[in-house]
């Protein structure tokens, strides 16, 4: 994870050049916990471009992923660099912001690497009880990219013995896309549960537009699994869609 750490050190490089100034945080400055969010975004997007380096091995890809992040959380890059150069004249602050960013990833790590080897974890009880829960078992962060084959993200949920006759899934998300303008072709959702008799229910939806949306399932009868993917189009044009803020509530009718 230290791999990922370049924007530590630009403000260790700032801090040892320039003396704590201890001056108020001025308003063109991000605030500590917007930093925070935005910090990791940037860190998880690293980490998926360091995982097919070859194709961002060039910078206007990675300015592309980067831009996208940074219209997200509403930031221009000239208020980032400004705000980097800030909290690198005031380091302590910053120090202070990076434990919270590196606790956050490596407990997402930790979380993930259960999920892996079948592990019940704390998010796992949480999750699998409850009339009304967000059984969401994955990272709420997916980045669809069509040139690099990753344009497709599958889930799968196994049913257990929270699950009723009647449950009704709602997987809801936010898309973002660099620039803010979706592609050509829109992104298409699928949710589905397969039933006892191997029978599947399915809600497909085709979303043309970023921001804040939603799919709903509404089943009959015992369940096997719920699961879906979110799938954008390979071709014929270059696209990339982030989700973000996934959740999949399960709610007992």
């Amino acid at each position: 994870m230290h791999r990922f750490f370049h924007i530590a050190v630009i403000g260790m490089v700032l801090a040892s050049a320039i003396a704590s100034c201890g001056k108020r945080m001025p308003d063109e400055v991000i605030d500590e916990g917007k930093m925070e969010n935005l910090l990791i975004d940037i860190h998880k997007s690293e980490a998926f471009m360091e995982g097919d380096f070859q194709y961002y091995s060039e910078n206007n890809r990675k300015d592309s992923v980067k831009d996208a992040i940074l219209a997200r959380h509403g930031v221009t890059r000239a208020e980032f660099d400004t705000s980097l150069v800030w909290y690198g004249m005031n380091i302590e602050k910053y120090i202070e912001i990076y434990k919270k960013v590196i606790e956050r990833l490596q407990e997402e790590d930790n979380r993930t690497i259960a999920l892996m080897h079948g592990e019940k974890t704390e998010v796992n009880a949480i999750t699998r009880s409850g009339d009304t829960v967000n059984i969401w078992n994955g990272k709420p962060y997916i980045i669809l990219d069509g040139n690099t084959g990753s344009n497709v993200a599958t889930f799968s949920i196994s049913s257990d013995d929270n699950f009723r006759d009647g449950d009704r899934f709602i997987l809801k998300f936010r898309l973002t896309a660099p620039g803010g303008k979706m592609p050509l072709y829109p992104v298409r959702i699928t949710v589905a549960a397969k039933d006892v008799n191997d029978s599947v229910m399915f809600a497909e939806k085709e979303i043309r537009k970023t921001g804040w949306d939603s799919v709903s399932l509404a089943t009959t009868g015992a369940l096997r699994k719920v699961m879906g993917n979110m799938l954008i189009t390979p071709e014929p044009e270059w696209s990339m869609i982030q989700a973000d803020s996934i959740t999949l509530t399960r709610i007992h009718m």
